[in-house]
């Protein structure tokens, strides 16, 4: 018998239609390792200009000074939403900002966040001036970023955060009364921009300092005219907070967060087997050639729900947990399961090894293990097919016990796409079991499809990215 066998394609259409033209072709029955469906998440804007979500990060000075240069880049080289979706990517469509919109609001934040950053621990608000701001940012900062209402939840969080702080600052004392509206964003922001060093607080917010309550302006000014240290840090308290907070809730910073949303994802990925995955393998079922496939730790609850109406339907053979009959007296059997990472990743399909050793038994009891083709997404530990990039050894041990012990014709795995890179190395034998891992050159089949050509009469094996 003659298949072909991939793994961890994460929704990577463009890989799927070569391992399935590879099918066609030459009449192979199609073996998938698990992972089928889309992880990543991109951003289309209005003028259907996308950007994945991984390449708009938050948090250092430098990751956010790549943000409208990703977006720049983007708009440059066209990048359309379906070549995104092609390269396994779930999007999430914007009907708010152009990527000209999103990459002006991104190129004024960080202007204001640079200038705020270098200006040192003890020194005042920097005048307008010095930001540099083009009339386009400055329109953009005062009409559309410093009036939005959404805001509001961010500054009552922030003025309770002012609070602890003034209140532990016996030089300060506490805030008596605090009318919040007079601090949102919209208000304190442009008397920033407007007044410089001599930034006035509204009248109506009172401080309560040696007993005495004060306006809080009379008293930052009269601190300003003394050159006291302490008037940059009160000053500087309310700079900080209020600037760290325009990346966070930006619009853009908004997108990201509802295109991560793992229900989104996950409604992405049912789709994608319903819609793409199905037609796949309807095409190749019209050849009466049939694919067999698991799930891996990154296809998330509900495409067990899919894969398995796929299943009743006949359009592909769900083999977790199962047994399936093959040509020559062969059978076919998976398991999706990977070990338990602690909360470092997705644990709907994690378990902990001595649960993975008793399926993995209870598994070995329904056929004849050295006649079984084990898909197994996790591979066996202390090979060559489990190593990640910081060259530690990431399998399983349940899987190993259990190959070494039962000895079955072959295991298929994947989950570490990285393992063929770090080692050069994609089969490897225990005891007389053949194992294999074709890895995903770590980007998920983005430089051509990682796949495995198997003959199971010659036990001969030969991988599409060698000649």
């Amino acid at each position: 018998m003659k298949f072909i066998y991939s793994s961890d394609q994460h929704g990577h259409k463009q890989a799927y239609e070569h391992l399935f033209k590879i099918a066609k072709d030459q009449g192979l029955p199609v073996i998938l390792g698990g992972d089928l469906t889309p992880k990543r998440t991109a951003i289309s804007f209005t003028d259907k200009i996308a950007i994945p979500v991984g390449e708009l990060g938050y948090g250092s000075s430098q990751q956010r000074n790549l943000l409208s240069s990703v977006i720049k880049e983007a708009r440059k080289n066209k990048i359309r939403a379906s070549q995104l979706e092609e390269r396994g990517y779930v999007v999430w469509e914007d009907g708010v900002f152009s990527s000209k919109e999103a990459e002006l609001e991104q190129r004024t934040l960080e202007k204001v966040v640079n200038v705020f950053e270098k200006s040192g621990e003890h020194a005042r608000i920097p005048e307008l001036q010095k930001l540099n701001l083009s009339k386009d940012e400055l329109d953009y900062l005062q009409d559309v970023l410093l009036n939005f209402k959404e805001y509001e939840n961010v500054q009552m969080a922030y003025l309770d955060r002012l609070g602890e702080k003034i209140k532990s600052d016996n030089s300060l004392g506490r805030i008596d009364q605090v009318y919040r509206e007079e601090l949102l964003l919209s208000n304190v922001l442009p008397l920033v921009f407007k007044y410089g060093n001599r930034i006035l607080l509204a009248d109506r917010i009172k401080l309560q300092t040696d007993n005495e309550n004060q306006d809080l302006a009379k008293l930052a000014e009269e601190l300003l005219q003394r050159k006291l240290s302490i008037a940059a840090g009160a000053v500087r308290r309310v700079s900080d907070d209020h600037v760290r907070h325009l990346f966070g809730y930006s619009h853009v910073a908004r997108l990201r967060k509802d295109a991560s949303d793992l229900g989104y994802v996950e409604v992405g990925q049912r789709d994608f087997l319903g819609d793409f995955l199905k037609a796949q393998c309807h095409s190749l079922q019209q050849f009466g050639i049939p694919v067999f496939a698991i799930l891996g730790n990154d296809d998330m609850p509900k495409t067990e729900e899919e894969i398995k109406q796929m299943h009743e339907k006949g359009h592909i053979a769900y083999v977790h947990n199962a047994v399936h009959q093959l040509p020559n007296g062969l059978f076919i059997a998976g398991y999706n399961f990977v070990p338990s990472t602690g909360g470092k990743f997705h644990d709907w399909w994690e378990k902990e090894e001595s649960k993975i050793a008793e399926d993995l038994e209870a598994l070995a009891a329904k056929s004849d293990s050295k006649k079984t083709i084990y898909v197994i997404h996790c591979p066996p530990a202390g090979t060559h097919l489990d190593i990640n990039y910081e060259a530690q050894h990431i399998g399983s041990t349940a899987v190993r016990a259990f190959v070494e012990r039962h000895q079955p014709l072959l295991v298929l795995s994947g989950h570490v796409h990285e393992s063929r890179r770090m080692t050069r190395v994609w089969q490897e034998k225990i005891g007389d079991t053949i194992c294999v891992n074709p890895g995903g050159n770590d980007v998920y089949h983005e430089h051509g499809l990682h796949a495995v050509i198997v003959d199971t009469d010659s036990m001969t094996l030969k991988h599409t990215q060698e000649k």
